[in-house]
């Protein structure tokens, strides 16, 4: 009898109307029981101290926080916790909030990233007439994409971006099980798209130490996501109390702690940015370039930046997931990092091959305009008339008389030349004439092709060297400058 009394009085304070005592007993009747012992011990502690303080009861928070663990605490069915919040918001009249418009909000990064992946592919295949293994990787990434992006938004309008109280009971028990699959998904498409970097980083620098170090973190990042997919797909025994859990009843079971479990991830995840960031600057600090070029070199190696700030702050709403009493509100944050996240690993990994073709391309039309005639035909495999380099044992004025004696066309006024030696050259004795390309001011644009196709470039364009010995000295000059390659 004090129990209903007392019950009387909160949802009387809650609504703050006077009321019939029959449409007050109808909120009486469907609180759980869980729930009405967790709103009768919470109140009397709470800085509001009565339960007919009104506006106190329905705007004190950290009431409102402490009520919510008690009922995840007490009850055993999720149900009854989401049924006790849906009466406790009617009662207070607190409003309708819908927010899966902001699931939107990735959008323009995700088409930009998804059609910068293709068009990558497409270049490298029809230029070069097949893929190296960091396509191979990204090809893969780009296809487990497709699935897990429709996963996502699908479960996003369906389950996320509202209140958990205001949710169907089913479309939540779908939206988890949505949401179980989208996690692996998110976990491979993450480490391939690092795979698919570490082994740019394989194709380019010929350093062996550099490349050990490649190789190990390679290791590191396959073995790490096999542990936490695994992980992941039996965070729980059985399986499927991940999504039916909320029915409550369920039987016998056992289940990680889902949160560290996402902490761990997150921090390997980021981790492994920052080792796949510190790689390859040594390198790129000894390049013998001016100071200009050099800095738009790591520039452009440090993109990988907006991957890590990413993850971080993606890393800050898990925290704020973790201790939320209102998933399917709080976690929205957390799904639009994520989107975020994948999407500029994808874009950040297709960048220097889409970088090196659009420099080019602008500089050939250019080039048309003021000659009438398009040297873009390099890059689709037509004539190539790009400067060949000075070979390897050859002195700089032998390579400015190859120069002049194979550039028919018009001159550009300014070109970036490479001059590559080896210092052992004992398995290399024979002479390996090297293109130029027009306007290389990185080397992301060396790592555009390979041999074969286009016949001047050479793997040592490629590779900046001998990938065998590793010992290798680059100059880089202008056309026209007094200076020669330094030996």
């Amino acid at each position: 009898m004090v129990k209903g009394s007392s019950l009387f009085i909160i949802l009387a304070s809650q609504i703050g109307t006077i009321a019939a005592q029959g449409e007050l007993l109808q909120y009486v009747g469907r609180i759980p029981q869980c729930g009405l012992s967790c709103i009768l011990q919470e109140v009397p502690r709470s800085a509001c101290g009565s339960l007919t303080n009104t506006t106190c009861i329905c705007s004190d928070q950290p009431l409102r926080s402490a009520t919510q663990e008690c009922v995840l605490r007490e009850c055993d069915s999720y149900v009854d916790g989401i049924e006790t919040a849906r009466v406790e918001a009617e009662a207070c009249g607190r409003p309708y909030r819908d927010r899966r418009g902001s699931l939107w909000i990735p959008m323009g990064v995700e088409v930009v990233a998804f059609i910068s992946v293709w068009l990558r592919l497409y270049i490298r295949w029809t230029t070069l007439g097949g893929f190296e293994s960091d396509d191979w990787a990204i090809l893969a990434a780009v296809i487990l994409y497709i699935p897990f992006w429709a996963i996502g938004r699908y479960v996003g309008i369906m389950a996320f971006g509202r209140d958990i109280w205001t949710v169907e009971t089913d479309d939540l028990i779908l939206g988890l099980k949505l949401f179980y699959v989208a996690e692996s998904f998110y976990l491979v498409v993450l480490a391939l798209t690092k795979v698919s970097l570490l082994c740019f980083f394989l194709r380019v620098f010929p350093n062996k130490k550099l490349r050990w170090a490649t190789f190990a973190t390679i290791g590191l990042v396959s073995a790490s996501t096999a542990v936490l997919v695994f992980m992941q797909i039996f965070q729980c025994v059985p399986v499927r109390y991940v999504w039916e859990r909320i029915k409550g009843q369920f039987g016998p079971h056992s289940c990680l702690d889902i949160n560290k479990l996402a902490y761990t991830a997150a921090a390997f995840s980021i981790t492994e940015d920052v080792i796949i960031l510190l790689l390859p600057l040594p390198s790129l600090i000894r390049l013998n370039v001016n100071l200009r070029t050099k800095i738009g070199i790591i520039l452009m190696f440090s993109l990988g930046i907006l991957i890590l700030i990413t993850s971080c702050v993606r890393l800050r709403s898990l925290v704020l997931f973790a201790r939320s009493g209102n998933p399917t509100w709080d976690n929205s944050d957390a799904l639009i990092w994520t989107s975020f996240e994948v999407a500029i690993s994808l874009l950040v990994t297709s960048l220097p091959a889409m970088r090196a073709v659009l420099n080019k391309f602008v500089k050939e039309m250019t080039e048309a305009r003021s000659t009438g005639r398009s040297r873009f035909s390099r890059i689709t495999g037509g004539t190539n008339r790009s400067q060949p380099l000075a070979t390897n044992g050859s002195r700089g004025g032998e390579g400015q008389k190859g120069r002049s004696k194979q550039e028919s066309g018009p001159q550009p006024t300014q070109t970036d030349v490479l001059d590559i030696e080896q210092n052992e050259a004992t398995s290399f004795s024979q002479p390996r004439q090297v293109a130029s390309w027009p306007n290389l001011r990185s080397i992301y644009g060396m790592a555009l092709g390979k041999p074969g196709p286009i016949p001047t470039e050479s793997e040592e364009e490629l590779e900046l060297g001998s990938r065998t010995y590793g010992n290798v000295r680059t100059d880089i000059w202008s056309e026209g400058s007094q200076q020669s390659p330094r030996r």
